[in-house]
């Protein structure tokens, strides 16, 4: 079995050909992630400030649930209820459109408490060890389901929010968000006046994801949503590329790497199409926005799609990690979890890469 070889390029990643394989380089000191110290959250997959902004039924999630609409000229009713003055909002403008941020608000605590819930058994699981691969699927595949409802709930309000506004009154409210290419600067994002922290992205490809992130969705990475094998990861659960990262240090047979190298490959070549799709009905939702075309059943269609990808995507990660400690040795897992600085003995390694 030919062994992989991880080399570290001008400090950055680079790609090395092994007859039809393809994998990253990196260096060998270079093995703990900013992930470290993240394994004593309450949730490892979710910042403090992201359960928060589930609980109360804001949308400052996932790298933000409405962006293909805020960025696309469809306002949110919160931005708008902060800038009445500013949009000259009359007493029944103002009026429907907090009627619109309450149901906004009371539908999305109950689902962000939902989500919560799902994600609490998935990481519960890993944490105990009595997480099987169905069982994990199942929690998933609703993890999902409740993703795409978050993110139509806050999307839909942003559309029906416009249909209150005027022309005008739309075109303001994009001025001072800095959404226009026309070089307003307005303040720091405060919630009252001034830009949002979202200027500037209206012009990507993607209004939702940044550059890395499709990238690395294109690239069967897990480096998206804020990692998507944190749960595993961060309860004792390798992934198989890190694995492979440190296979000296953590004393591989030749069986165990060849295993290791089987998952990788597989774990790829399932999360690449899967990543592609979702990026697909990403494309479709963004540009419904953009054309005017999208009406409230398409999205709420598109959506449920997006949601059934997100929970595939995960899987696919996930149970990739729970294969992968399948093949080492206990002790080769403590090593693991020292090296990526996922233990509490103050173990300080070189920051490098997200997981």
């Amino acid at each position: 079995m030919e062994r992989r070889n991880f080399i570290s390029a001008a400090g950055s990643l680079g790609v090395l050909l092994l007859g039809s394989k393809s994998v990253s380089a990196t260096s060998a000191d270079d093995h703990q992630p900013p992930d470290a110290g993240q394994q004593t959250q309450e949730y490892a997959a979710l910042s403090k400030e992201e359960v928060a902004a589930l609980k109360a039924g804001k949308g400052a999630v996932f790298g933000g649930l409405a962006k293909p609409a805020e960025l696309n000229g469809y306002p949110g009713p919160r931005h708008t209820l902060d800038l009445s003055d500013e949009l000259n909002l009359t007493d029944e403008q103002e009026a429907e459109i907090k009627y619109l941020f309450d149901d906004m608000q009371s539908e999305a605590r109950l689902l962000g408490k939902r989500y919560l819930t799902f994600e609490r058994l998935i990481e519960g699981g890993f944490e105990k060890g009595t997480l099987t691969e169905e069982r994990l699927e199942s929690l998933l595949t609703k993890s999902g389901d409740f993703y795409g409802e978050l993110r139509n709930t806050h999307l839909k309000y942003h559309f029906q929010t416009k249909k209150v506004l005027t022309e005008e009154q739309v075109d303001k409210y994009n001025e001072i968000r800095g959404y226009t290419n026309d070089g307003h600067d307005g303040q720091s994002h405060d919630g009252h006046d001034g830009q949002s922290t979202y200027a500037g992205q209206q012009t990507r490809e993607y209004a939702a994801l940044s550059k890395e992130e499709v990238a690395a969705l294109k690239a069967g990475k897990g480096t998206v949503f804020g990692g998507l094998a944190k749960p595993a990861e961060l309860n004792g659960y390798p992934g198989p590329r890190h694995v492979l990262h440190v296979s000296d240090e953590l004393n591989l047979t030749d069986e165990q790497e060849a295993e290791i190298e089987c998952l990788f490959d597989d774990m790829q070549s399932e999360a690449r199409p899967l990543g592609k799709e979702y990026l697909e009905v990403e494309r479709q939702i963004e540009d419904g926005y953009e054309e005017g075309t999208l009406t409230e059943e398409k999205l709420e269609s598109l959506l449920t799609k997006s949601g059934n990808f997100y929970g595939e995507l995960r899987n696919t990660h996930l149970k990739y990690h729970f294969r992968a400690k399948k093949i080492l040795t206990e002790e080769q897992v403590d090593k693991y979890n020292e090296i990526r600085g996922y233990t509490n003995d103050g173990h300080d390694g070189d920051q490098k890469q997200n997981h």
